[in-house]
């Protein structure tokens, strides 16, 4: 097995090529300062905006955002989802040398779960065991969620094989969230020898980069906009015991 052609594509941008791809930006809301302005916190910067959508305080979201007569307005917002934010310190456990070893055993869910239940052993405190569990859960529906960091960002992908009734083919569902092209999900599967990948797409922006940077790969792809892409094992509906460690 092997991370699709999205996550080739942002390993091997450049920190100006990241920062080029937007227009689209990953915010923290600070405070709310009334009259649908709020504080927000992008990278190391702080700045006043204007939303006509309702902001939860101290939560992060994808947001396009433009100036109008000297006003910062953000529209467009989409919370980041707990996935994102509940598995960053993972990605110190699955670094890109052990994370190829998985993806290429015979059995990559099994590999992924005994690098997982290693980890889960050797926590030190509850939140890094709760953490853990949130990747191992899914697996018991085949679901493998991978903590990716790339270029100083973090992102999340997650993939599930599974046999399509209706064309008679196993494909390869997919989900992923990047700081910088917001969430994305899709299937992959082969038609008589071809290979053929649908992809939902949150932002116009995200749909032409990923039109221009996937146009000469050798599938049959396709690139939707879609307003509501849901993970497919969200850590908000694991329910994690209250395990102390």
């Amino acid at each position: 097995m092997k991370l699709n052609p999205l996550q080739q594509i942002l390993t091997s941008l450049s920190k100006q090529e990241i920062k080029a791809v937007i227009k689209l930006i990953s915010i923290e809301i600070l405070d709310t300062l009334g009259d649908n302005k709020y504080l927000i916190q992008q990278g190391d910067h702080q700045s006043t905006a204007i939303s006509d959508q309702h902001l939860s305080l101290h939560e992060k979201y994808w947001a396009v955002l433009k100036t109008d007569n000297n006003t910062t307005v953000i529209s467009n917002l989409i919370k980041y989802p707990h996935l994102l934010k509940d598995v960053q310190y993972l990605s110190n456990i699955l670094q890109a040398d052990k994370l190829d070893t998985i993806l290429k055993k015979q059995n990559p869910t099994e590999a992924l779960k005994d690098v997982l239940l290693q980890a889960a052993s050797h926590a030190t405190s509850k939140h890094q065991f709760t953490q853990i569990s949130n990747l191992l859960l899914p697996l018991l529906q085949d679901i493998m969620t991978i903590p990716l960091k790339y270029k100083g960002h973090f992102g999340v992908f997650q993939l599930k094989k599974r046999y399509n009734k209706k064309n008679k083919k196993l494909q390869i569902d997919f989900y992923a969230a990047f700081y910088n092209l917001g969430p994305i999900s899709g299937f992959i599967t082969s038609l008589d020898d071809i290979t053929i990948i649908n992809i939902n797409v949150a932002f116009v922006s995200t749909k032409l980069f990923l039109e221009q940077h996937l146009k000469d790969i050798n599938y049959t792809i396709t690139i939707r906009l879609k307003q509501n892409i849901d993970a497919l094992s969200d850590t908000s509906n694991n329910g994690i015991l209250d395990v102390n460690v």
